[in-house]
């Protein structure tokens, strides 16, 4: 039998008894060469990518999926969960539909007499009803609730988003049941409701004389509009009967709508951006209209009647012109300053100061020192002087 002699830590090749041996010890520049065939192979790699049709070219400047990629829907397309939606996956002489159809009247009714009743109590040159003045708090809290407002409000991105993703051909395609008419209808329902959402949430805020009430207001109105989801939701329960059950349990409702392609919804999405910054500018703008008005006293009245009765006070200390110090005593007979206060100037901390009028002709006094209305810094109200 052969044999051959190993070296310390050596394995020579050769065959001995049928068994094949092979060295597995490698030297330095054995053990670099897979590192060094990667680093080649991945430097080849890169050199592939970087030429184009013969020319050096910067890596992404092909990248076609990337720009796509960064604006592609990571969800699928879907109709809204909402009863909006019945408006158009039902007939107009069912029963689901004519449930849809009262939940938007109730919407827009609660709505309208938020409108009307917020609109109550405004006179000439302030029709919004809005307060002569309110503190730095109220005011940062205004301009925060049309921020958090804005972006609470969810029936405009709702509608254009079903308008800009699902359109005409699309709709035909995967639900032929539904009418592109119809599904337009149920669009500009939610367009609308949700600027008469806006136009109460402006109303409210510009009003409010503070925090809690901005806060408690603004929940109340987004309240109204997640109604709709409400009721589908529960309508999914089985809450309201088999027939609604059915109706929002549609094959209509789970089916994915393919993808625009990418260049509309680029368009699109810009389009809904831009409508977004009108919304928030529009409504910072009218804020801040508002803010400068009040600032300027402009919602004050111009002028007020007093009336303090017939009593009279007796031997009352009354300082007037010709007293120092210590004040003269006499009988204030308060019917002689009942009539007509008109603003007349301002204080320094920019409130107005309420003058007295001649009871005959509603014009100044000239020779007598008229009766004045201010307001008191120190004593925080208004007073008689």
């Amino acid at each position: 039998m052969n044999s051959q002699s190993l070296g310390s830590g050596e394995l020579p090749s050769g065959t001995s008894g049928g068994l094949v041996f092979r060295s597995t010890k490698t030297n330095d520049a054995n053990s670099r060469q897979p590192k060094d065939s990667q680093f080649i192979t991945d430097h080849q790699h890169r050199y592939n990518d970087l030429e184009v049709n013969g020319n050096a070219t910067p890596q992404d400047a092909f990248n076609d999926t990337k720009e796509e990629s960064d604006y592609s829907e990571p969800d699928p397309i879907e109709l809204t969960q909402s009863t909006h939606s019945l408006l158009f996956s039902e007939p107009i002489n069912s029963l689901p539909f004519a449930f849809a159809l009262m939940i938007v009247l109730m919407s827009y009714t609660c709505l309208f007499l938020a409108c009307y009743n917020n609109m109550q109590g405004g006179s000439e040159g302030n029709r919004l009803n809005v307060p002569f003045g309110v503190e730095v708090d109220v005011r940062v809290a205004q301009y925060l609730s049309l921020i958090i407002g804005l972006i609470m409000e969810e029936e405009i991105p709702s509608a254009l988003f079903m308008l800009r993703q699902i359109p005409k051909t699309s709709l035909r395609q995967t639900a032929p049941q539904i009418k592109y008419g119809k599904f337009v209808f149920a669009a500009i329902v939610r367009l609308i409701m949700g600027y008469f959402f806006l136009i109460n949430m402006f109303l409210v805020v510009v009003q409010a004389k503070a925090v809690l009430d901005i806060f408690y207001d603004v929940i109340a109105l987004q309240f109204l509009q997640q109604l709709d989801d409400i009721c589908f939701t529960l309508a999914k329960m089985d809450v309201f009967g088999k027939r609604l059950k059915k109706a929002t349990t549609r094959k209509c409702f789970s089916v994915e709508f393919p993808k625009l392609p990418f260049a509309r919804r680029k368009k699109l999405s810009l389009f809904v951006k831009a409508l977004y910054l009108i919304n928030i500018v529009t409504l910072l703008i009218g804020m801040a209209l508002i803010s400068v008005n009040q600032d300027r006293g402009r919602f004050y009245c111009a002028s007020i009647s007093v009336y303090l009765g017939d009593h009279i006070w007796e031997e009352a200390v009354v300082y007037n012109n010709n007293s120092t110090i210590i004040g003269e005593r006499m009988n204030l007979i308060f019917s002689y300053f009942n009539g007509e206060y008109i603003i007349n100037g301002t204080t320094k901390y920019g409130r107005p100061i309420y003058v007295e009028q001649n009871k005959y002709n509603s014009e100044p006094f000239i020779d007598k020192v008229p009766a004045q209305i201010r307001y008191c810094a120190s004593e925080q109200a208004w007073v008689f002087i």
